[in-house]
């Protein structure tokens, strides 16, 4: 394995991060690279979101003479996201010319910028494309068509963000994978492409197409996975917010999460809530909101450590959230009843196998 260094480092990484040395064999990541406003700097990746330590350092700057490391991962997506005073093309000019490789993960060859193009040409054999429309062969037959999801659909999503969702979806392809149940899985993160699985972020990021062409990609791209690799579970992550946070911050509404609802027509939802909302009138609500938007109910529930950011919200009328210490989600979770109606856990740190046997038994 070589070790390798994951940029750029957010928080929706974080379960990247968390799972990707036990989830695939040709990379140890040794640490991960963010900016030094985020006030991570040596300190474990897991406290960007306040949860249990990864084992993984923070660093703000690379040492690019440091043997220890030899591969950069850049999730391409991600990048216009982090901080300007960042440049990224001085961070992947002196990887290269110090001798280290580059691995792109990004939506399509297509999307990749210019000077990316020159320095592959510059550095061959130093950097490598895996990108998310070329993550499954495309049988001819199916070309145009759409076709009825023939398997079992596990969608996983988030109330408020879909920090959590992916980390749900993650744990559970891996409790699988120790039984031999063989689950494919489709995320809105193009690094997952490195676990063997796939990603729509290709199809939702395409402004060339319209939104029910992308529905009818999404709804081919899952026929591909069926006919390539025979799963006995598709698993996937919610691209957004399930729901409207109000009527002045809508959230996104979750017109994605409908359009995917719509192709794939999910069997089960794993719902991500903060838990201090995990209360049965108001999940019994959201549960019958749902059902009468998506067409499912909620099938169980991850208690996440989030709260909603107040002053982001009325401030900048945006949701976010900040982390609680696990602790507290812990003294939540004893407290929720016996015969609460739906299965309730935290995946990171509460009774994990209390989800994962669910699906076990709803799938019998």
């Amino acid at each position: 394995m070589e070790n390798a260094i994951l940029f750029p480092f957010l928080p929706s990484t974080l379960p990247i991060a968390r799972h990707f040395n036990s989830m695939q064999s040709a990379y140890h990541i040794s640490a991960v690279l963010a900016h030094r406003g985020m006030g991570l700097t040596g300190k474990d990746a897991a406290t960007i979101c306040n949860q249990p330590p990864v084992g993984i350092p923070t660093l703000n700057q690379l040492n690019y003479e440091d043997s220890n490391w030899s591969t950069l991962v850049v999730d391409h997506q991600s990048l216009s996201t982090i901080e300007s005073r960042i440049d990224p093309l001085n961070i992947f000019s002196q990887c290269l010319n110090a001798g280290k490789k580059i691995v792109f993960v990004c939506d399509s060859i297509t999307c990749v910028d210019s000077y990316l193009v020159d320095l592959s040409t510059n550095f061959s054999g130093q950097i490598q494309f895996l990108t998310s429309d070329m993550s499954v062969k495309k049988p001819r037959q199916y070309a145009g068509q759409y076709m009825p999801v023939s398997v079992p659909v596990m969608l996983v999503g988030g109330l408020i963000s879909t920090y959590d969702s992916l980390e749900v979806l993650l744990s559970i392809k891996e409790s699988f994978a120790m039984k031999d149940v063989h689950v494919s899985c489709i995320t809105a993160s193009n690094i997952s492409l490195l676990f063997g699985m796939h990603s729509f972020s290709h199809i939702f990021n395409n402004a060339d197409i319209t939104e029910a062409e992308k529905m009818l990609q999404l709804n081919q791209l899952v026929t591909h996975i069926i006919q390539s690799e025979r799963p006995q579970l598709i698993l996937i992550e919610a691209p957004d917010p399930v729901l409207k946070y109000n009527n002045i911050v809508a959230n996104g509404f979750g017109i994605r999460t409908y359009m995917v609802s719509q192709v794939m027509d999910p069997d089960y939802f794993i719902c991500c809530m903060p838990s201090g909302l995990i209360d049965y009138t108001f999940v019994n609500g959201i549960s019958l909101g749902l059902q009468k938007k998506y067409g499912f109910p909620i099938s169980a529930i991850h208690s996440t450590n989030e709260i909603v950011d107040v002053m982001s919200l009325l401030e900048d009328e945006v949701v976010s959230s900040v982390h609680i210490n696990m602790e507290e989600v812990s003294a939540i979770l004893e407290k929720i009843p016996e015969d609460f109606p739906l299965p309730v856990a935290n995946l990171l740190s509460h009774d994990k196998d209390n989800i994962y046997q669910y699906i076990c038994d709803a799938l019998v």
